[in-house]
């Protein structure tokens, strides 16, 4: 199956979800975040960017995450039609920092994506902005999504940047060890 149908399987599995799913899971991934945060304590000394959720996509309580976190949480948002890190004052339904205080380079990133494999690939959702951003950079790479949405079968090409970790709502996995956490 090529990336395009695959993408659209996949959105359409998301649309299904009901909400009542769509919350359970959403809380079982903040218990995994902080369980992955308890294995890497040092990452809350480093910058780390996260996501601002697309609809129907798995949105993080980021304010949760920036208590624990020693720097300002950084986001997307777009320099010249790129995609780059920034640390600002999020509005809520944003995909992009609007107001940007700050351009930086994070150490860890939290990647959102349709599916994942636990090898590491990751099928986002064709813009190619995360394997722009992330390719060729020293920046640990951590997908989140659901246990639902792991798959062996993404279809990947040169350009696709690989995932360091996956946090789902039931579990955390090194990719390089091939172990859970």
């Amino acid at each position: 199956m090529n990336k395009a149908d695959f993408r659209r399987l996949l959105k359409n599995k998301i649309q299904e979800m009901n909400l009542e799913s769509f919350e359970l899971m959403k809380q079982g991934m903040h218990q995994s975040i902080d369980t992955f945060f308890s294995h890497f304590p040092h990452f809350m000394q480093l910058q780390g960017a996260s996501f601002l959720a697309m609809r129907k996509e798995l949105g993080l309580e980021n304010q949760r995450l920036q208590v624990s976190l020693k720097k300002p949480l950084a986001f997307p948002t777009l320099v010249d039609g790129q995609m780059v890190f920034g640390i600002g004052d999020v509005k809520s339904q944003e995909v992009w920092l609007e107001k940007v205080e700050a351009i930086v380079e994070p150490d860890w990133v939290l990647v959102p994506g349709l599916a994942f494999s636990l090898k590491g690939g990751r099928l986002g959702r064709g813009g190619g902005f995360y394997d722009q951003a992330l390719g060729g950079k020293k920046i640990i790479k951590i997908g989140v999504t659901s246990v639902d949405f792991l798959d062996e079968k993404i279809p990947l090409e040169t350009h696709d940047v690989l995932m360091d970790f996956i946090i789902t709502e039931k579990f955390c996995w090194d990719v390089s060890r091939q172990v859970r956490l």
